[in-house]
């Protein structure tokens, strides 16, 4: 689980995980959660053939937008 927090978060906001500029591989967003317009809570499944590193999570809307990258690691 991580808690993201901000600013200007919305409902409608599905979050991704990249690697470099492609989707991540073996990082999956199971679920989430809306909080607030400051929190946002993301449930993330690690896969076996996930690879340890950095990781991005970004926020993005149904128009493509999307949110400033937050670092995530991951680590086996």
């Amino acid at each position: 689980m991580i808690d993201v927090r901000g600013k200007g978060l919305r409902q409608d906001h599905k979050a991704r995980v990249l690697r470099g500029k492609n989707a991540a591989q073996g990082v999956r967003v199971v679920g989430q959660r809306y909080v607030s317009p400051t929190h946002v809570q993301v449930m993330l499944k690690l896969e076996p053939n996930a690879q340890s590193g950095n990781y991005s999570l970004i926020m993005m809307d149904a128009l493509g937008q999307v949110t400033n990258p937050r670092n995530v690691e991951v680590m086996k």
